[in-house]
């Protein structure tokens, strides 16, 4: 790897495969890669913001080859939204006024 750092397939940082939905995009100078799932390696090669609108995203990865976007669960939620996923999608929430569900498991 040499040198490198690498992260587990779930990642541990914002990753973008598309530097072009980052803003503010800088230059990554240390030798840090990604694992995905089938242990393949991806560089690091950007840094950025990413914003679409109605969330801001600090300090995003752009990793060449990467074909799906990637966020730290727990990185939305410290900033104060809260992460919904159904089988079919992942919504990021906030505001949120009323949830009536089955609460089927509660865990730290």
């Amino acid at each position: 790897m040499n040198g490198g750092s690498a992260s587990s397939g779930i990642a541990l940082e914002k990753l973008v495969g598309n530097d072009t939905l980052l803003s503010d995009v800088r230059p990554h100078h240390m030798k840090k890669f990604i694992v995905t799932a089938d242990n393949s390696l991806h560089l690091v090669t950007k840094e950025g913001d990413l914003n679409d609108g109605s969330i801001l995203l600090k300090d995003v990865y752009h990793v060449v080859g990467l074909k799906k976007n990637l966020a730290y669960v727990s990185q939305i939620t410290d900033s104060g939204r809260y992460v919904l996923f159904d089988p079919n999608d992942v919504q990021i929430l906030s505001n949120i006024k009323h949830i009536d569900a089955d609460v089927l498991f509660c865990g730290k």
